[in-house]
């Protein structure tokens, strides 16, 4: 039921979402210093210095850095922006790399030790490297959601309709669930997974936890130019 209330299709007139996640915070349990972390400000700490792995991504590396100075994920303001990046220049001297296709196997292959990523992600390497663990940041995250649309102009309308509905299936949503080791978004297939996907925190998240994410939003054409001004400016920076 909670992504049918999403801010940008309310009633879901526009958009059938299909898998979502959330953005945190990953580490290795073999390093002792890891453990002790809680939240996006740990990350600054001297001690990850050159060992992050950051999102190669504007909006979620931002995102970080706007929650860490108490600031909304999809904040407009422009001097609360800029805030985000002075900080998040003082935090490229902790980071390692900037990846979004590899992230899975940094973490596997320890390449990076902590850093944020995508709780499918997290999860998918835990299966192969159990040292790999995940937080909720204290000061809030991002969740994102993947949805299926139409365009109005499409040709085969009724072709694209028959495959949402059958991306509807329960017995379909828990295979793309399965296969993507992302959280599905629809109920009843979530019901058929195994219990240890389907009871794993990790995966999903208890509502507790949930109360602290922030839906990611879509933002002006003039605020997002912002975000890519700054982002080229920090990644020269590095």
């Amino acid at each position: 039921p909670i992504f049918q209330r999403a801010a940008y299709d309310p009633g879901n007139h526009f958009s059938v979402p299909y898998i979502w996640g959330v953005t945190g915070i990953f580490y290795n349990k073999t390093d002792e210093n890891n453990g002790k972390i809680q939240g996006w400000s740990d990350l600054w700490d001297a001690r990850f210095y050159n060992q992050l792995l950051l999102l190669d991504d504007s909006r979620e590396v931002f995102s970080m850095a706007l929650l860490s100075l108490g600031y909304p994920a999809n904040d407009k303001n422009p001097e609360h922006i800029k805030a985000a990046f002075l900080k998040l220049k003082e935090l490229m001297k902790n980071v390692r790399v900037f990846s979004t296709e590899t992230v899975v196997a940094i973490m596997i292959d320890e390449d990076a030790s902590v850093g944020m990523a995508w709780n499918g992600d997290a999860f998918k390497a835990s299966l192969e490297n159990p040292n790999v663990t995940f937080v909720f940041p204290k000061e809030g995250f991002v969740i994102w959601v993947d949805n299926i649309s139409i365009p109005a102009s499409a040709p085969h309308k009724e072709a694209a309709y028959a495959f949402i509905n059958f991306v509807l299936r329960p017995d379909i949503a828990k295979a793309i669930a399965l296969y993507t080791h992302y959280p599905t978004t629809n109920l009843a297939a979530q019901k058929l997974l195994p219990a240890e996907i389907r009871n794993n925190p990790v995966v999903y998240p208890p509502k507790e936890i949930l109360k602290r994410g922030q839906f990611q939003t879509d933002l002006s054409d003039d605020t997002l130019a912002l975000y890519e001004k700054y982002w080229e400016e920090l990644k020269m920076s590095g």
